[in-house]
């Protein structure tokens, strides 16, 4: 079963979030993550406080986590911190 990275955000800077995007997706394809969605959230029920969602899908949690902690991502998440205010969940 795939599991399933949903990145849920606002954006703080553009430009960054741009810089952002440009380096993740190499971190990703090492670990086989795959851009499966990414856009203007619509809630339809209850409250939440992001306003876009990304969704990349791993095989599985295992590829997930080394992902999230590999040295290659962890050096750009100054940058994210910078480009958006980001809540990361693994479902699946």
């Amino acid at each position: 079963m795939n599991t399933l990275l949903l990145v849920s955000f606002n954006v703080i800077d553009q430009d960054k979030t741009q810089q952002y995007a440009a380096a993740v997706a190499p971190t990703l394809t090492k670990f086989g993550g795959q851009l499966a969605t990414k856009g203007k959230a619509l809630t339809l029920d209850g409250e939440s406080q992001y306003k876009m969602r990304t969704i990349i899908a791993f095989e599985n949690r295992e590829n997930a986590e080394q992902w999230y902690h590999s040295a290659d991502y962890q050096s750009i998440i100054p940058l994210r911190k910078q480009a958006m205010d980001a809540q990361l969940t693994l479902v699946g």
